[in-house]
């Protein structure tokens, strides 16, 4: 392998145009975004990108839309076809020539970009480059890309990385609930089960966020606050369903003096999000444990680790 190190810029370098609109053009043309005036959106966005103005949130947000609900495999062939028949097509004959002739001496190459990921990452594949250098994280190849790609299959399927491992997450206010949720790990571990506990009243909330995802279950126990959720258990919840949260098993604890509400809150908020199947039993405390809420508890334990 030679000593020199090839950079190429994609959009316009490469490739006549920019990907991305290329793959938005494709995507009218599939039938894919049919909203009105949808190019003419990805126009705009894209000029505030070259003024230094864009909000990456609109953008990826008309990105994805036309891909929700489709399975990561259908999407890898429409990106796979759209490399093949329209961006390949772009390609400058001069940008294939110095490729070529850097792969026969064994010169390293790599793409560095700012378009959509998996457009890069196919692009890259088709002209056999392959390190990719994206605007927006790390530069990964070996064993690190095979990581990354498999944990990026696995999100992009809502699945967990650890499908047998539970979330305990407690909004606590006097502290009743809180030693419920220990007590409760305690019977899950001594079943055998990995738990996490996490305290909404003194976590960031995007760690709790990652740890729902991370895992494959969660247990969701809260006090009932003036009719309604601790705000802590309600922002988290508001979190998870703004971040797509589906597919897992949710089991339910709730605390209240006189008239607990936080398990039916709980699970109207839950109802809200795909796939995400409750568990029969409830835990319902009226203030501190009782006899009635431990073997409630036991139950639980007995039903989460089941599933």
């Amino acid at each position: 392998m030679g000593n020199t190190l090839t950079i190429f810029d994609l959009d316009n370098t490469l490739i006549q145009g920019d990907s991305s609109t290329v793959w938005s053009q494709f995507m009218v043309r599939e039938g894919l975004a049919t909203q009105k005036g949808y190019l003419a959106r990805e126009a705009r966005l894209m000029a505030d990108y070259d003024r230094g103005e864009m909000n990456i949130a609109d953008y990826v947000a008309l990105i994805q839309a036309p891909l929700a609900g489709i399975p990561k495999s259908d999407v890898d062939a429409l990106v796979a076809r759209c490399v093949r028949e329209a961006i390949l097509p772009r390609v400058y004959p001069q940008a294939w020539e110095l490729i070529r002739r850097l792969r026969a001496e064994g010169e390293q190459m790599l793409i560095i970009s700012a378009s959509v990921s998996l457009l890069v990452q196919a692009v890259a594949a088709a002209l056999e480059i392959e390190t990719i250098c994206p605007l927006h994280g790390p530069v990964l190849t070996g064993g690190a890309l095979a990581e990354a790609l498999r944990l990026y299959d696995l999100w992009s399927r809502w699945q967990s990385e650890a499908p047998e491992e539970i979330l305990l997450a407690h909004a606590s206010i006097h502290g009743n609930t809180a030693r419920a949720a220990e007590l409760l790990k305690q019977k899950l571990e001594a079943k055998g089960a990995r738990v996490t506990l996490c305290d909404l009243t003194t976590t960031e909330v995007s760690y709790a966020v990652a740890n729902a995802f991370y895992c494959g279950k969660l247990v969701l126990a809260c006090s009932t606050y003036d009719g309604g959720l601790f705000p802590p258990m309600e922002e988290f919840l508001s979190h998870l369903q703004a971040k797509g949260f589906r597919d897992r098993s949710v089991g339910l604890m709730e605390n209240g003096s006189w008239a607990p509400a936080a398990a039916r809150l709980m699970r109207a908020k839950l109802e809200e999000m795909k796939d995400l199947r409750v568990c029969g039993t409830v835990v319902s405390l009226r203030s501190a444990l009782s006899p009635a809420s431990e073997a409630q508890m036991d139950a639980l334990s007995a039903e989460l680790c089941a599933k």
